[in-house]
């Protein structure tokens, strides 16, 4: 049985490939260009995985005070509804007041404090969104 037609032409496209890239770093360093080639790549993914983790934080943040302001506007219409509110929002806003109380003044918070201002913000948006639609 023969070897077909598409592994043949791909062995032959990878062995000119190869010979351009070594021709392009020559071929006494070809081994030297690709270490650097792998460090530069993992250096950019490093930078990359870094900006994204800046960037989450920030949007953790973002989402905690703007699902907080959500949870409030609907427990003041359940509230409006007759529906039971009172102690969900008086607990929710002090635990999210208490997890971020040292923001107020001005200091520097971890990411877990505002991860869990998230938590309890989105649960209690999501909470009041099923009693409204219930």
């Amino acid at each position: 049985m023969g070897v077909r037609r598409n592994t043949i032409g791909l062995v032959w496209l990878v062995g000119i490939l190869l010979t351009c890239v070594l021709y392009a770093t020559g071929p006494d360093r070809f081994l030297h260009a690709g270490f650097a080639f792998l460090l530069h790549t993992q250096f950019a993914f490093q930078g990359l995985i870094a900006g994204f983790t800046a960037g989450a934080f920030e949007w953790v943040r973002a989402l905690a005070i703007g699902l907080f302001a959500v949870f409030l506007a609907l427990g003041v219409l359940a509230l409006r509804r007759g529906l039971q509110a009172r102690a969900a929002l008086v607990l929710v806003t002090g635990l999210f007041l208490v997890l971020l109380y040292p923001a107020m003044g001005g200091y520097y918070l971890p990411a877990s404090r505002w991860s869990a201002a998230f938590l309890l913000a989105c649960v209690g948006a999501l909470v009041m969104t099923r009693r409204l639609l219930s």
